[in-house]
């Protein structure tokens, strides 16, 4: 429903979200062109060799651990008082960052995300980038995103659109840090039209192989990076979460947030049919018990 003509009230994969309009009072805008050379740490990973490169669905079998960027501690952000899905910041073709003025308190995050990117990323200038953020109070035995293991970026191989280079993401969360899974994954057999990809991932999970991220650290995820949302056991906690993602073909939702330092056109989306709530899934028990057993592991820090 309609709150007024600048915020819609609509679900995303379970997550509750106000659909919001940024930046009418215009924001940073930042040309990185002319960035100067920064060493990317861990940059022997195999995160990097697969940028650029078409979705291969067979790099499901060969885990990495994501690149850490470092820590960067974000002062001042719980006076955000929005929250943004795939929020348009730099569109394709462009060297330009537009970050609204109702973020700018993350500038110092993005910024060095975006310096970062320009070093590794020789298709800068092509690629766009979007950004989620996501903070609130997280109810006791709740999840503030999507629960269960999951990927980002998958591309359906028996679709009928055009495979293209993977996508990658910045995460980064200030309390209780993202959870990734070290383990190959075999999903050949799947039909994707009709089986459902996160259901058998959360099937093969084995519990010793979840690692959990640090807070306030930066992490470099790629399509083949198995991940979860903590779970939030006993009582409630405040949460902050960003999520930079860089693509080739810009998702084009049309419950994305709205970024006014950008043209409309650029943001107007036709609808789309969610196809994963049509899809076979994991018996609900086993799905319950893989939510009950990730709070009894003592899970491993990755620095």
């Amino acid at each position: 429903m309609s709150h007024n003509k600048d915020i819609e009230r609509y679900n995303q994969n379970k997550i509750n979200y106000d659909r919001t309009i940024l930046g009418k009072n215009g924001g940073i805008i930042k040309s990185y062109k002319n960035t100067p050379y920064v060493i990317a740490p861990t940059k022997e990973s195999v995160f990097y060799h697969r940028i650029n490169k078409i979705f291969d669905i067979s790099n499901y079998k060969q885990p990495a651990i994501p690149p850490f960027l470092g820590i960067e501690e974000i002062n001042d952000i719980n006076k955000i008082n929005t929250r943004v899905l795939r929020l348009l910041i730099k569109k394709n073709n462009s060297y330009k960052l537009r970050l609204p003025k109702e973020l700018e308190i993350l500038f110092p995050l993005i910024n060095k995300i975006m310096e970062t990117e320009f070093n590794i990323n020789p298709k800068f200038y092509d690629y766009a980038c979007h950004l989620t953020f996501d903070n609130g109070e997280i109810n006791k035995n709740g999840y503030q995103r999507y629960p269960g293991f999951h990927v980002d970026g998958f591309q359906n191989h028996d679709s009928l659109l055009e495979i293209h280079e993977n996508e990658h993401s910045y995460v980064w969360a200030d309390n209780q840090a993202t959870l990734f899974s070290l383990q190959p994954y075999f999903i050949e057999h799947l039909n994707f039209e009709v089986d459902d990809l996160h259901a058998e991932l959360n099937r093969q999970t084995k519990l010793d192989n979840i690692y959990q991220g640090v807070n306030n650290g930066i992490y470099l995820f790629d399509p083949y990076m198995v991940h979860a949302t903590p779970f939030f056991k006993d009582i409630s906690q405040k949460r902050n979460f960003i999520r930079i993602t860089f693509e080739e073909i810009q998702l084009k939702d049309p419950v994305n947030s709205i970024n006014k330092m950008f043209p409309k056109k650029l943001q107007t989306y036709i609808k789309r049919i969610d196809l994963r709530t049509r899809l076979n899934s994991i018996p609900k028990d086993n799905e319950n018990s893989l939510k009950t057993n990730l709070e009894k592991i003592g899970l491993k820090k990755v620095y």
